[in-house]
């Protein structure tokens, strides 16, 4: 498909081949400053008592972890090339080669951070209060706070062993079958042939009965041949989890994913609260499609199916065109950003045999590797994409260039919201360049996006929660068991309205979230924060410039305080319940005009 745009990524910009010598040199010379701390440092006592030593160590340790020294060209090159073909054996191969030598150097090393983490509360004290400790005060408070929650350091490198054979190999097999599977279907085309996964669950949304149809019996078939090891994937997943988190006493399951994430445990369960009173909303809307659709049968893969058709193009140039001109209106600095990962190459765009499905963007702490993956099929939910994984790039883009290596990351927790935001941007620009009929196709189009993203997402938490308390009460938890429990959540926000035949219990199957440790409740708070700010903006555009200040925080503040200079008090019940109320009204809104 040709473009005026890159569609590919251009890695040959890190490093010509696999073969690249220096992809050995990085290596090598990683491995002998990780070695020269060590020897250093390992079995020198005074570094935990004299604070002169401890800043001076801290320094070279921080150091471990940038450029170079960590290896990040390397890792971004193998990891890029796997993604783009998880069939090919040697790339398999060299990442796997690749993490064994991170997993070395950072044992190498453990001892430091283990032990920093334990250090005498005296000393605690008096490091953050001494100002040349000061550029790393967030980070070195909330090791201080994790350190209860830290185990010996032999017992924290034998988990670092472990971790990639007790899950991570697990999750890629999975994705690697799925991904590389393929089927004969109908598509918009009108031709019958082979069509990717991703393309398949591309057509579930189609318009057109016989492809939507079609397409949905594929994807049941492509399941259904993976399900079984996806039983047993899920449930080593779910108790090596289990095991990690009682190891380290955390007082319950999904703790561990908000202290990493820097979030209050209190703030996601109110959160979870709030949806969960309203779930009445999502039922709602689904009832309200149906009646829109004119339809008699609402099954599960109908659930975000277009109430029609809006007369103009989403090919990834207009997408592209439509993404830049909102984001130039928004700030300069936005423009600047988007411009520069267009540019730079940094965007995969079409699906691929062998390519990894759906999309993410890659946090980087550089500007230059903020890569971006696209599986665009055009239609309008791949413009909704490109505009969730773009506003992330802009965010990544910006806090690479704002803060020292240690910073440039995000929580989950405000990660969502950039995304979220730059998204809901994106659908309005949309709306101003359509009839008044299109812009009501459009609004169904957003409100199937907002009960996703805050409902559908609650759901899959509640659903991964109490996946995880019967495998620690069961020990094991068999196919129509995981099938009738994702049933139960799923049928708990979609309401009466939606049938979920039998095919369809099987969906959990190919949803990564499910196995990233309670990952999904970024994406309905980031959805109920970023409506709240997109209505600061509408009414004040100077508003601009205090989210362009937020994006560029990454991990120097901690969650509350980042919301904080936004004037968002994300501890607070009734903030989540006002944001909610906001969309009944305009649900109800909608509702009139169908009675």
């Amino acid at each position: 498909m040709k473009s005026k745009y890159p569609t590919k990524w251009n890695l040959s910009k890190i490093f010509n081949s696999l073969d690249d010598p220096r992809i050995k040199e990085q290596i090598d010379s990683s491995r002998k400053v990780h070695e020269a701390f060590a020897k250093e440092y390992l079995d020198n006592e005074t570094i935990w008592t004299d604070i002169d030593e401890l800043y001076e160590a801290l320094v070279s340790y921080i150091a471990l972890s940038e450029g170079e020294n960590a290896c990040t060209d390397v890792a971004y090159y193998l990891y890029m090339s796997k993604v783009l073909n998880q069939s090919d054996d040697r790339l398999i191969a060299e990442n796997t080669k690749f993490q064994d030598f991170g997993v070395e150097m950072g044992n190498l090393v453990k001892f430091f951070s283990v032990k920093l983490s334990k250090i005498d509360p005296q000393m605690q004290r008096e490091v953050l209060n001494d100002k040349r400790f000061e550029p790393y005060y967030t980070m070195l408070k909330e090791t201080f706070e994790s350190g209860k929650y830290v185990l010996s350091v032999e017992a924290e490198q034998i988990l670092s062993l472990k971790d990639e054979v007790a899950s991570q190999k697990w999750r890629e097999m999975l994705n690697k079958f799925i991904s590389g599977e393929s089927e004969v279907s109908l598509g918009e085309d009108g031709e019958e042939k082979l069509r990717s996964f991703e393309e398949l669950m591309a057509g579930c949304y189609s318009l057109k009965d016989e492809v939507r149809l079609q397409s949905a019996s594929a994807v049941n078939k492509i399941l259904s041949r993976h399900i079984d090891v996806a039983v047993e994937e899920i449930n080593a997943v779910v108790k090596d989890h289990i095991i990690d988190a009682k190891l380290r006493g955390y007082p319950r399951i999904d703790f561990g994913s908000h202290n990493s994430n820097q979030i209050d445990t209190g703030v996601v369960d109110a959160m979870r609260r709030a949806v969960i009173s309203r779930f009445d909303i999502s039922n709602r809307y689904y009832e309200l499609k149906k009646k829109k659709l004119g339809i008699k049968t609402q099954n599960y893969y109908d659930r975000v199916l277009p109430v029609g058709e809006v007369d103009m193009g989403f090919g990834y140039d207009e997408v592209v065109d439509i993404s830049r001109e909102v984001f130039e209106e928004f700030h300069p600095e936005a423009a600047r950003a988007i411009n520069d990962i267009i540019k730079l190459e940094l965007i995969d765009v079409y699906p691929a045999e062998g390519k990894s499905n759906g999309a993410f963007c890659m946090q980087s702490v550089d500007v230059d590797k903020v890569f971006v993956m696209l599986n665009h099929t055009d239609k309008l939910r791949d413009l909704q994409t490109f505009a969730h994984e773009l506003g992330h790039g802009v965010n990544h883009y910006l806090y690479a260039e704002s803060q020292p290596h240690y910073y440039a990351s995000g929580s989950v927790a405000t990660a969502e919201v950039a995304s979220t935001f730059f998204e809901g941007m994106v659908t309005a620009k949309v709306e101003e360049k359509v009839s008044d009929e299109e812009k009501e196709i459009l609004f169904f189009g957003h409100l199937d996006g907002v009960i996703a993203t805050i409902f559908r997402q609650v759901a899959a938490y509640e659903f991964e929660f109490e996946l995880h308390q019967l495998i620690e009460e069961k020990g094991y938890l068999g196919k129509k068991e995981i099938n009738e429990l994702f049933v139960k959540h799923m049928k708990a926000y979609l309401g009466g309205s939606v049938e979920m035949p039998e095919e369809s219990a099987m969906w959990w199957v190919y949803w990564s979230h499910f196995r990233a440790d309670f990952y999904v409740f970024s994406y309905a708070s980031g959805e109920l924060i970023a409506n709240s700010l997109l209505a600061k903006y509408s009414e004040d555009n100077n508003f601009a410039d205090k989210i362009i200040e937020f994006l560029k925080i990454g991990t120097s503040l901690n969650v509350k305080d980042s919301f904080d200079s936004l004037g968002v008090d994300v501890t607070d019940e009734n903030f989540w319940l006002e944001g909610l109320d906001l969309i009944d009204q305009k649900l109800k809104a909608l509702e009139a005009k169908y009675k």
